[in-house]
């Protein structure tokens, strides 16, 4: 299974920030929701770190990956979207 957010699909509105779409992603993907679990996005990665990696970039298309819940999430940006895709890790 794999789910794909991008940074205009949050709930019909526009979200410049990379957490935000992470976040949306995770909850699409398994009903995963950071803001509720015992785990806490923060736990994982600093969200405010990568905000600015995906808002302060000259010259190059940001990306990052890593592990949480038993899912690979992948955060990329494309064309002035931040995209962020969350799946099985033996996909």
């Amino acid at each position: 299974m794999s789910v794909t957010a991008t940074s205009k699909t949050l709930d019909g509105h526009r979200s410049n920030q990379a957490s935000a779409v992470a976040l949306e992603a995770l909850l699409q993907y398994d009903g995963i929701d950071l803001d509720k679990a015992d785990l806490r996005l923060y736990d994982i990665v600093d969200p405010e770190a990568l905000d600015s990696l995906f808002s302060h970039h000259q010259g190059f298309a940001p990306s990052i990956e890593f592990e949480v819940c038993d899912a690979t999430v992948r955060i990329w940006q494309s064309d002035n979207e931040i995209y962020a895709q969350v799946s099985d890790p033996s996909e």
